[in-house]
């Protein structure tokens, strides 16, 4: 059973992290569109998300229980995430503290230099 576990929850990548505050940042008050979670990721990381990060971390993001698909691609963020992030970010912070906060709450790979992370997640 732990095996099949495991191959329904997909490791999270260092893209997810981002995207998922993203979302945070874009849903404070109401489901976001994909149009204000890309601002807010371009916002938080000064670039925009391919296609691959945006469809490859909603899959894994909704499948580990992070994020909420409203419909009509519309997202928001769940208790999961959003209760240690508010209790994190009571004390005024920089994004990138938020980032790497985020990044280790959710347990997402840390991007390596010069290596080929994509093969190594899959093994």
């Amino acid at each position: 059973m732990k095996g099949k576990e495991k191959m329904n929850k997909s490791i999270l990548e260092t893209s997810d992290a981002w995207l998922l505050l993203a979302i945070i940042y874009a849903s404070s008050n109401e489901p976001a569109d994909l149009s204000k979670i890309i601002g807010a990721g371009d916002y938080i990381n000064h670039a925009i998300f391919t296609l691959r990060e945006l469809k490859g971390g909603i899959a894994r993001l909704s499948n580990h229980e992070y994020i909420k698909d409203h419909g009509e691609l519309k997202f928001s963020a769940t208790d999961k995430i959003l209760m240690p992030y508010n209790d994190f970010s009571k004390k005024k912070r920089r994004v990138s503290a938020e980032l790497e906060f985020v990044r280790k709450t959710i347990g997402a790979n840390v991007y390596k230099l010069g290596t080929n992370q994509l093969n190594e997640n899959m093994e």
